[in-house]
């Protein structure tokens, strides 16, 4: 047990052990990351994959270009900007005081993990599935149609990006997803 406890301490310490001990039990054939940060690279790191296994989408296109500046692995990687979401229609994107949080949820919604977020400003924005998102490219319809790969959902609201992923994830052999907990879960 004590091995078990020291086990979980370190890799609580260093997420990026964990997904290295994950990319060897399951290698990738192929990862899609929603919501990019370079200030949290664990999830940016594919060293056996090939460039154009990689996709990289986030609905911030400044986020996706400080990935590449910062980030030289992800230079050659696909990026899309795009808003994804359960469905293929409009939405309200909130642009809050912390860049890395702004999406779909107010921030009403967010102020129950981070009192101080303020939305600066919101606009309707076009929402897109991700299923339709890799059907409607022939570029990326291979990664939405290979077995094993991984997908990453590392925004909120993860579970709106999960539902309109229902193709992809049959395929998918580890699906990571960052999500509310508790009363904020709720709202």
């Amino acid at each position: 047990a004590s091995i078990d406890m020291r086990l979980q301490a370190r890799i609580s310490e260093q997420p990026e052990l964990a997904v290295s001990l994950l990319q060897q039990l399951l290698p990738p054939t192929s990862a899609i990351v929603v919501g990019v940060n370079r200030l949290n690279p664990v999830w940016l790191s594919w060293p056996r994959l090939s460039h154009d296994r990689v996709l990289l989408i986030d609905a911030q296109a400044d986020r996706l270009q400080a990935v590449h500046q910062h980030l030289q692995q992800t230079r050659g990687w696909r990026t899309i900007e795009a808003v994804l979401d359960s469905t293929d229609a409009t939405a309200p994107f909130h642009a809050m005081s912390h860049a890395g949080e702004s999406g779909l949820l107010p921030d009403s919604t967010l102020q129950q993990l981070w009192p101080n977020i303020r939305s600066l400003h919101s606009a309707t924005r076009p929402t897109q599935q991700l299923d339709t998102l890799l059907a409607g490219d022939p570029g990326l319809s291979a990664l939405g149609e290979e077995a094993a790969g991984w997908l990453i959902v590392d925004c909120l609201p993860a579970l709106r990006v999960l539902r309109g992923a229902a193709q992809h994830l049959q395929r998918c052999a580890v699906v990571a997803a960052r999500v509310l907990v508790g009363r904020a879960a709720e709202a």
